[in-house]
């Protein structure tokens, strides 16, 4: 089993990273994120077990993740597809959750770093630089 840990910083920045990446790189980063995952989010001081199962779509073009967390209120559930963006040349994560909200992930060419914008559970704005960091089959999103 996988595990991601996410840890939740105020740091904000706006989504016009253009990148180098190349679709040979992305589709092994991509493979990467595929499988089944448990972790924790971290959230305004308040931490919830998290799930994920990432496949990838039909062609391998973009995979697709089912995302679970529990936060205040209830099970919070998101649906996002993650795939190269040709003309940009860079990876993009498209997420929308149960209740209505959504983000996207624009990755930096390493894939280390991104920039997140969308809502958070309350309907505010949510902007976010994040730093992803891999040992192994544990991952930590620092945001």
């Amino acid at each position: 089993m996988r595990y991601f840990l996410l840890l939740t910083f105020a740091a904000f920045g706006q989504i016009t990273q253009a990148g180098d990446i190349t679709p040979e790189v992305a589709q092994k980063e991509l493979d990467s994120y595929v499988g089944k995952w448990e972790g924790t989010i971290e959230l305004d001081g308040e931490s919830s077990p998290a799930r994920w199962m990432v496949e990838w779509a039909p062609g391998k073009q973009c995979i697709i993740f089912h995302e679970e967390y529990d936060l205040e209120g209830g099970t919070a559930k998101l649906t996002a597809i993650m795939g190269y963006d040709r003309i940009n040349k860079q990876v993009v994560n498209l997420g929308f959750r149960t209740d209505g909200g959504n983000r996207t992930v624009v990755y930096s060419d390493n894939m280390t770093e991104a920039k997140t914008v969308g809502d958070g559970p309350n309907r505010e704005d949510w902007k976010s630089d994040v730093e992803i960091k891999k040992d192994g089959d544990e991952w930590t999103f620092l945001y």
